[in-house]
């Protein structure tokens, strides 16, 4: 399997998430965001599998009034990821490796006393095109129970993709899921043109800008929470 590398480290593309190696819960503190961010107060963004960070070092640069959480399931990129945003003095931008699947919602819990969630992406996933292997897709019924957990009444999930099965299947377990108060923004499962969150109109991903350089079509959906 093809990776790539940081230093000396070889970083895999996929990583199978199920894999017990995958499945530790984080040990963090209540009130964490008191120690990752120099101003706490202000509302969270979670960008999940932000992958090197590059995306979240931006939205953090370009949002001086929120902060901005990746969470990556390879260490040395979120470790990398944490490095950048030391050298470029970013105080709103925090990493953490981690599973999002096994870890997010007690992230948000310990979080919740001092720092409100506004919002959360993700943006284009590893697909896992293999049928038996959809359970390691990323968007699963527990974790869109999770995020409509911590999300307050106006809060966004936003997801893109340049793989329209991928998107299709993260599309109907979010609707699927019930009581959760997630409306999805286009009445049509079949619409992808929900515009961008006007938080990431001027913020990009590097596959979104290479999707769009090679007029692949990219398919969006955002989804609000009702009160």
């Amino acid at each position: 399997m093809g990776g790539r590398s940081i230093g000396k480290r070889k970083i895999r593309h996929h990583v199978n998430p199920l894999k017990d190696t995958h499945q530790a819960k984080l040990q963090l503190e209540e009130r964490w965001p008191e120690r990752l961010f120099a101003r706490p107060e202000l509302p969270l963004h979670v960008d999940i599998g932000c992958a090197r960070g590059l995306f979240c070092l931006d939205l953090a640069s370009s949002s001086a009034e929120a902060n901005v959480l990746g969470l990556e399931i390879r260490a040395a990129l979120a470790d990398a990821a944490t490095e950048d945003a030391q050298r470029f003095g970013l105080h709103n931008a925090a990493f953490l490796a981690c599973n999002a699947n096994t870890n997010l919602d007690e992230i948000l819990r310990l979080a919740t006393p001092c720092t409100p969630l506004r919002s959360v992406s993700i943006q284009f996933p590893d697909p896992w095109f293999k049928s038996k292997h959809h359970k390691r897709r990323v968007v699963q019924p527990d974790l869109v129970r999770a995020i409509a957990r911590h999300l307050p009444p106006g809060g966004w999930l936003f997801f893109q993709s340049d793989v329209l099965d991928l998107s299709e299947g993260a599309r109907h377990v979010i609707r699927s899921v019930e009581g959760t108060g997630l409306r999805d923004v286009r009445e049509s499962e079949t619409d992808w043109l929900a515009p961008k969150p006007d938080a990431l109109l001027h913020v990009s991903t590097e596959r979104e800008r290479a999707s769009e350089a090679l007029g692949r079509p990219i398919y969006r959906a955002c989804f609000l929470k009702e009160g």
